[in-house]
């Protein structure tokens, strides 16, 4: 099987630009179908699972009762956990194929939505964007979503958003990377390409069985620690905490998460 990355006669310039230019302005609703778990399914296990919601518990001050919306669930991983631990969990995921994968008794609280237009009022006593799922949209839909998230909180509430850190793999990003699975005999090919002047990472991902290949395509506005606060700052939001990994480690341009911790203010209060 040959791929753009093969090609030895394929000009850097031209085959990055492809990727960039080939990207759907839609590109999630192809994105996250049925192979999306064969793309990143083996890095999500329940323990990391598990993990990343003891650590959003302890930074929401979640507890048993609270209410909570887990922002583009996907086939809702994070859930499973969030409700053994007693909180009121409810998803919003675009994709239709996620949710049906996430149709179980202890998933069913999952609505099909958009996050930049949530079908919630106020009340939740926290909202998480977990795995990198905020940056998807251009700035006006970016900031869209910080606005549907800080409407969707009562007030006092926090919201946790955790994306990869862009300081740190940037830093370590291959034009090409290539991951076989021997038990599935399936090969997943990623090019990626970073567009410096509008600070947004593209890449196209090859899925190839024996029998078929499939490509699709992502992007993602990347932002700093300080660019993220300062669009949550002008949303409403006072920011409480970053920080670089699930252990709560203090943030840096190294780390491998920025995650961040925001409160919707109370009536009059900072």
């Amino acid at each position: 099987m040959k791929t753009m990355g093969d090609r030895p006669d394929a000009p850097e310039g031209a085959k990055s630009a492809s990727i960039r230019n080939r990207t759907p302005s839609k590109w999630w609703e192809s994105f996250f179908g049925e192979d999306y778990v064969l793309m990143y399914g083996s890095a999500l296990t329940p323990e990391l699972s598990a993990q990343q919601v003891e650590f959003a518990c302890r930074e929401l001050s979640l507890r048993r009762g609270s209410l909570l919306l887990d922002l583009c669930c996907g086939f809702g991983r994070h859930l499973r956990w969030f409700l053994a631990r007693g909180i009121r969990a409810y998803g919003v995921e675009r994709s239709a194929c996620q949710i049906a994968k996430a149709r179980r008794p202890e998933q069913a609280r999952i609505l099909r939505g958009d996050a930049r237009a949530l079908p919630f009022d106020a009340g939740f006593d926290g909202v998480v964007c977990m795995y990198t799922s905020f940056g998807y949209f251009d700035d006006a839909g970016n900031r869209r979503q910080a606005t549907e998230s800080f409407r969707a909180l009562k007030p006092g509430g926090r919201l946790l958003i955790d994306n990869q850190n862009p300081g740190a793999y940037l830093s370590r990003l291959q034009p090409v990377r290539r991951v076989q699975d021997g038990m599935t005999t399936t090969t997943v090919t990623e090019e990626f390409e970073y567009d410096g002047k509008t600070r947004r990472l593209y890449s196209r991902k090859e899925v190839a069985t024996p029998t078929r290949a499939r490509e699709y395509f992502f992007s993602l506005q990347t932002y700093t620690s300080e660019e993220l606060a300062q669009l949550l700052e002008e949303t409403g939001f006072v920011i409480e905490s970053t920080c670089g990994d699930y252990e709560g480690s203090p943030y840096s341009d190294s780390s491998p998460r920025l995650i961040l911790v925001a409160r919707k203010p109370r009536s009059g209060l900072i």
